[in-house]
């Protein structure tokens, strides 16, 4: 919205006629149309602001930036379903990229003594573990080697433990 007191940030040609002028107001992305043979209040302060080859020259820098916007976006049209397929790629090797990580990670704890010591003690912890009086089982688990031996085990005995519903 506009009023006598707003103030005006640029002025272009609407057509190539020059009859028609393109308002802009500062702090709006809004325009005004005016005719230059108009007598309206905002087509005299537009004119009183800006001269001729002010507006010719604001015409030339504003059209040749909407030109560019106008390439640019028929340029991402055209390449739109390429740009989606690329991204959906990107997206499906980063969630790959953090599985591998997880994996490479779980593998590891298994190299570190202490680390493994502490994935031992958690897994002792957990409520199934404790209340089991298969002492063959818990024997085996203190004996593991390895991370992945160790999570076999478990899941051996409790193969749904942590697929409860909440």
């Amino acid at each position: 919205m506009y009023n006598k007191k707003s103030k005006i940030s640029n002025v272009v040609w609407q057509d190539d006629d020059k009859t028609l002028m393109k308002i802009f107001f500062e702090g709006s992305s809004n325009a005004v149309l005016e005719s230059i043979n108009s007598i309206s209040w905002l087509a005299k302060k537009a004119k009183k602001q800006f001269s001729v080859e002010d507006i010719d020259k604001s015409s030339e820098e504003y059209y040749k930036k909407v030109g560019e916007g106008t390439a640019h976006l028929k340029m991402f049209v055209e390449n739109y379903r390429e740009f989606m397929e690329w991204k959906e790629e990107k997206q499906n090797s980063t969630k790959r990229s953090s599985i591998t990580d997880i994996l490479n990670y779980i593998l590891s704890i298994s190299h570190n003594k202490d680390d493994f010591f502490k994935l031992k003690l958690q897994i002792f912890e957990l409520d199934e573990i404790k209340e089991s009086t298969d002492r063959e089982w818990k024997a085996k688990l203190r004996k593991a080697q390895s991370s992945l031996e160790l999570l076999a085990l478990v899941y051996q005995e409790l193969p749904d433990l942590g697929n409860e519903p909440t």
